[in-house]
């Protein structure tokens, strides 16, 4: 026969192995329920970020195409877009002063000559940098080719675009140039983008509407970065985004690739 004492504190050890076992299924059961939540809250979670990011880029290139208005302003009523000019230097590095630390990654070493914004405004923030697909800054307006330009015939959209040697614009040589306030349709002229590119191109950040060359990225395309949307700042000031085929709809572009680098042609 046990003594008193030694039942007791067998009891209680007894006692204390069933609390502790029913605290163990509590806890157990609070993080299945947690796990659950989390499942159900994280794809909202990430649909608001994504929608988050979705809204800086427009505002950003709701502030590059008004940076852009300004410079137009400044210089002959010419829109630094997606031209090609001899001293390397870039539209984005014509509104902005300085290197910043992606220009820097893609291999750019001059520096950004304007005033009008920050350097950080001319690129999406839903983006990382890589050096085959993406050289920091948006797309501009660059209509390289004849399968570019009969998107935008001089009868309808009016002669807003030309390549021409222009002096005292704030660089040198010859470019690609865009007529702020020569276009028809300004609100259907897309001048600004998410666009899809190629490292080491010397014409820089571009998206060409019309080019159909799936294996060379010489030309930057428009690029569908937020999730099956992309981005477009228009040269009448406002921006917007829509998805590929809505783009196709209304004619703007005619081939564009995904964020995976995937081609699609009209």
């Amino acid at each position: 026969i046990l003594p008193l004492k030694s039942i007791v504190n067998h009891k209680c050890l007894i006692i204390k192995k069933k609390e502790i076992n029913k605290g163990q299924k509590f806890c157990t059961g609070r993080i299945v329920i947690i796990a659950i939540l989390a499942g159900m809250l994280l794809p909202a979670l990430n649909k608001a970020r994504s929608k988050s990011r979705t809204i800086a880029c427009v505002n950003n290139l709701k502030q590059v195409i008004l940076a852009g208005t300004q410079y137009a302003g400044d210089y002959q009523d010419i829109l630094p877009t997606g031209f090609q000019i001899d001293k390397g230097y870039t539209w984005a590095m014509l509104l902005y002063k300085g290197i910043p630390s992606w220009q820097a990654l893609a291999g750019e070493t001059n520096a950004g000559t304007g005033n009008y914004l920050d350097a950080n405004i001319t690129r999406c923030p839903t983006i990382t940098y890589n050096a085959k697909a993406y050289q920091g800054a948006y797309g501009g307006l660059y209509l390289a080719t004849a399968n570019c330009r009969n998107l935008y015939p001089s009868s309808t959209f009016g002669a807003f675009y030309k390549y021409d040697n222009i002096a005292g614009l704030g660089f040198g040589g010859a470019v690609n140039i865009v007529y702020l306030s020569k276009a028809k349709r300004s609100g259907d002229v897309p001048v600004f983008a998410d666009a899809y590119r190629g490292a080491g191109t010397p014409a820089g950040p571009n998206f060409a509407p019309g080019w159909h060359n799936s294996n060379s990225y010489a030309a930057g395309v428009w690029a569908t970065f937020h999730e099956k949307n992309g981005n477009t700042a228009f040269l009448d000031g406002h921006a917007e985004t829509t998805t590929g085929p809505e783009m196709f709809s209304r004619g703007l572009i005619s081939t564009y690739k995904d964020i995976a680098g995937t081609w699609v042609a009209k």
